[in-house]
């Protein structure tokens, strides 16, 4: 782009966690879902820095493009209560950022 056009720019970023186990030792057999599975993650953005020369930045962007289903969290207690919970990640999201420099 020209340079009183601005500066665009592209951002494109892959994360992977691998399984892991939330149980004490020796509890993980009785435990159900102790073992969260490894899962990946992808996000990206476009973003316009001094949009067509003006001081507005422009970004677009969106997490979890591929809309995985991924927990983050186990509460372990169902050998105690009887109970099992789960905490899952956030879904695919887009949005827009607009920032005004002064």
């Amino acid at each position: 782009m020209g340079e009183n056009l601005g500066d665009l720019s592209f951002y494109v970023n892959y994360s992977h966690v691998s399984a892991q186990g939330t149980a004490p030792l020796g509890n993980a057999i009785t435990q159900p879902g102790s073992v969260l599975d490894g899962f990946g993650l992808l996000n990206a953005s476009i973003t316009w820095k001094r949009a067509a020369g003006t001081p507005v930045d422009l970004s677009v962007f969106g997490t979890n493009l591929t809309d995985s289903l991924y927990r983050t969290s186990n509460s372990n207690t169902f050998d105690n209560l009887l109970v099992r919970s789960t905490v899952y990640g956030e879904p695919r999201m887009y949005g827009v950022k607009v920032r005004v420099n002064f």
